[in-house]
């Protein structure tokens, strides 16, 4: 039996609520479905050929050290107790810390890394960010089926080296059709775990336990989701209410903001109807989900600055996902 929804709360007060559902899009001799890739192509480098942590270090171009420097006020006096974080062959700095901080260094952060390729898991891609104030590998897992489609599984091992940011686990999707990432809400687990680096041959054992235990709960937990989602249906009325409400304007709002927001609605609105993947889902929860994913991991702005693929793939793992609000909505 489908769910009931109570569409109403889910739109953001204060804004307007076009009731009008967005017809589907013209078909035009330019498809924007073709072509899809990974949200990751063309950021990392390959290091599928590595065999261990070392080699992936390397290959990644991560095989560099971090340092810690005096900081100067401006009459040229060191500053006691702090110190900048720095990339010591460059002298980049990342960050400032106490003084008594101690740097994981690149190998270090990701050395229990070699005890998952023993437990299935294999290394995809490897890089920096913003220079190397972060760090992180994608490790590949094996396929799974989930509502009928094929997914690939990874997960990203990412470090800060700014002093801020801890070592994690994010586990995501890729579904293999349409290469949309998603790290969905999971029943009873989360797509992010935190990794306490304890640096001896123990500790690698008992951080190795901590992601595939992660991994194994998450990806678990899924089939549920799915199901669930599958089992909500929506008309296209409610469809419009949800979009509306993920991409609200203020009646106040500029013009510029206006538009912005409706070209985003109609955007997600067109691969809500015209996604060729999705022709044969029902018009249900997860055919909206689907398209979620697909508007986040592919969807180009009217305005695309410098770097927007590489901070897309970084807030696409750091963060929650627009899917995820739907799911929490559909399934409270």
């Amino acid at each position: 039996m489908a769910q009931i929804i109570n569409f109403n709360s889910f739109v953001t007060p204060n804004v307007t609520a076009q009731a009008e559902v967005i017809a589907p899009q013209p078909k035009t001799h330019i498809n924007p479905f073709e072509n899809r890739r990974v949200p990751w192509s063309g950021i990392g480098n390959d290091i599928r050929s590595a065999s261990c942590v070392d080699e992936a270090i390397a290959m990644s171009g991560l095989n560099w050290e971090l340092g810690l420097g005096d900081i100067y006020d401006g009459a040229g006096h060191v500053i006691p107790h702090y110190k900048a974080i720095t990339r010591a062959d460059n002298g980049k700095v990342f960050g400032v810390t106490k003084d008594k901080y101690k740097p994981v260094q690149n190998a270090d952060a990701f050395s229990f890394a070699d005890i998952l390729l023993t437990q299935g898991a294999t290394f995809e891609k490897g890089g920096c960010y913003k220079g190397g104030e972060k760090i992180w590998f994608l490790m590949k897992l094996p396929s799974r089926s989930y509502g009928g489609d094929q997914h690939d599984l990874y997960m990203f091992l990412m470090n800060g080296n700014n002093g801020k940011q801890s070592l994690f686990a994010a586990f995501t999707t890729i579904r293999a059709m349409c290469c949309n990432m998603a790290h969905l809400v999971s029943k009873n687990a989360t797509y992010k775990v935190s990794i306490q680096h304890r640096g001896n041959l123990e500790g690698k054992m008992l951080e190795a336990q901590e992601v595939m235990a992660g991994a194994t709960a998450y990806f678990d937990g899924l089939t549920h989701t799915m199901e669930e989602l599958r089992n909500i249906n929506l008309t296209r009325a409610e469809m419009g209410k949800i979009i509306e409400g993920l991409f609200p304007y203020a009646e106040d709002a500029t013009d510029r903001v206006k538009r912005t927001a409706v070209e985003k609605r109609n955007q997600l609105t067109n691969i809500l109807y015209n996604a060729p993947d999705l022709q044969n889902e029902n018009m249900n929860g997860l055919r909206l989900v689907h398209a979620l994913t697909d508007y986040e991991s592919h969807a180009i702005p009217a305005r695309r600055p410098e770097g927007f693929e590489e901070n897309r793939l970084i807030n696409l793992v750091e963060k929650p996902m627009l899917a995820d609000k739907v799911i929490q909505l559909l399934t409270a």
